[in-house]
């Protein structure tokens, strides 16, 4: 895809931590949406490798996870925003180097 498709596949996933859904379901829409770009990731898509691992590492907790512990969900959205920061930043610098070119 491309690094903006990058940059929206975050932005949606911010969005959906914001809404005002219950924490459960915002946290679990916006590992859905980036559940995505563990497909690119393997064509040298958007996740580093340590995004991706703590991506899997997410997604393992949150099926794992029945209680309804508040906090849990606190952390992985924490973990989802900086995942997010992450890509937004390096897709930001490599479109930005594309510019300059």
């Amino acid at each position: 895809m491309g690094k903006s498709y990058g940059i929206e596949v975050c932005k949606n996933a911010l969005e959906f931590l914001s809404s005002e859904k219950d924490i459960q379901t915002r946290t679990s829409n916006a590992i859905s949406e980036l559940e995505v770009l563990k497909f690119e990731a393997r064509n040298g898509g958007d996740l580093s490798k340590d995004n991706s691992e703590l991506l899997k590492e997410i997604s393992q907790k949150l099926m794992s996870n029945n209680d309804d512990d508040i906090k849990f969900y606190i952390i992985i959205s924490r973990q989802i925003v900086h995942i997010c920061f992450d890509i937004i930043e390096e897709n930001t610098k490599e479109l930005s180097k594309q510019g300059d070119a």
